[in-house]
């Protein structure tokens, strides 16, 4: 039987293998980094404290994603956070981020190769929406267009952004 000092070296081992695909997952679930950021932090406390029932002979990054629906999944409904999807879109991104061996490194590189195709006022765009994350509003005054218009653009962007990086990524 491990000792906890060993039990301890092995969560982190195997957390650290995995850590970034994880903030992915979750961040694939919320419209903002910073609450991807403490929806991670929140999901890897309770990853510890479910390590116990890790079995070694199951992939960790499977059973982790498993382990963060459920806890998502059992949230009050008052909670703030503000999970995008449904249940069972929550199971799709959790199939296709299992089904994909593609490293958190290679669609990092992708987006950066994608954001710099983009012209001047996208990238501004997506600058104010997802880095500082201003309102349409704000954004729409601060472009200069109509708010209708920013948020047109906005989903044109991830649109256009979401198939460069699966071009990208499938010719990888």
């Amino acid at each position: 039987m491990a000792t906890d000092d060993e039990l301890k070296a092995e969560f982190i081992e195997a957390f650290d293998a995995v850590r970034d695909d994880l903030f992915a997952f979750i961040f694939a679930l919320v419209p903002t980094y910073h609450e991807a950021q403490d929806l991670f932090q929140d999901m890897s406390v309770a990853l510890w404290h479910k390590y116990g029932d890790y079995s070694r002979a199951m992939d960790f990054r499977a059973w982790a994603r498993q382990i963060i629906r459920a806890e998502l999944g059992n949230e009050p409904k008052g909670l703030k956070r503000k999970i995008l999807l449904a249940p069972e879109a929550m199971a799709v991104v959790d199939r296709e981020f299992g089904a994909s061996r593609e490293s958190s490194e290679g669609i990092k590189h992708a987006l950066l190769a994608c954001l710099q195709r983009l012209s001047t006022a996208s990238r501004r765009l997506i600058q104010l929406k997802y880095i500082e994350e201003r309102s349409n509003t704000e954004i729409a005054a601060r472009m200069n267009r109509a708010e209708h218009g920013t948020k047109v653009m906005a989903h044109r962007i991830r649109t256009t952004l979401a198939e460069c990086v699966r071009r990208h990524t499938i010719s990888v």
